[in-house]
């Protein structure tokens, strides 16, 4: 559902990137992604698209931040905002069309309780265990060994694979296509059994 407002603060690339430089923070100043031209599509693609869109849906307030602003502005617009203005079926209200009680519950569990479930979806990091999560630095490390290291050897890249792999000194042969592991002639003596 799409928001009602949307407060945009707009500071041109040169002042985002001159901010990330004094903020000093080890991520953002030696990323070679977060430099001026990337910071400007950015700035480019939110004035010429997300503005324009979001607009047909929400009320839209923007404000020059290239030297902060005086918040108090801020919350005064908001409050001159008249959301009653709108009716059920104006389009702005699109998303808010919700007739019956259930659908309000439905959409409240879904916006809340199921919150993760749908971050997942969009590849929203779980925020609350920030040990779990990480830079852009170790992202790069991570992808490094997987592509060039012994790690991908462990594991099949699509199904119908069979691989030859040792865990703890103990060879196996493992058909992806069934899903089944085939123990070697040695390791059979045994019926396994899994109900």
């Amino acid at each position: 559902m799409r928001p009602h407002l949307v407060v945009y603060l707009d500071v041109p690339a040169a002042v985002v990137a001159e901010r990330i430089k004094q903020r000093n923070i080890p991520y953002e100043v030696n990323s070679k992604l977060m430099n001026e031209k990337y910071l400007a599509n950015i700035e480019e693609l939110y004035k010429q698209r997300y503005l324009k869109e979001i607009s047909t849906h929400a009320e839209l307030l923007v404000y020059d931040w290239s030297n902060y602003g005086d918040i108090e502005t801020v919350v005064e617009d908001i409050e001159r905002v008249d959301f009653d203005c709108f009716g059920k079926y104006d389009p702005k209200m699109k998303d808010w069309r919700i007739f019956t009680t259930w659908e309000w519950n439905e959409a409240r569990m879904k916006y809340t309780t199921d919150k993760q479930f749908l971050m997942n979806l969009l590849n929203v990091p779980r925020l609350d265990v920030p040990e779990l999560l990480i830079d852009g630095h170790d992202a790069g490390k991570r992808f490094e060994v997987w592509n060039n290291g012994n790690a991908a050897s462990h594991f099949p890249t699509r199904a119908g694979q069979t691989r030859k792999q040792t865990i703890d000194g103990i060879k196996s042969e493992t058909s992806w296509l069934a899903g089944q592991s085939e123990l070697p002639a040695q390791r059979n003596k045994c019926q396994l059994n899994f109900y």
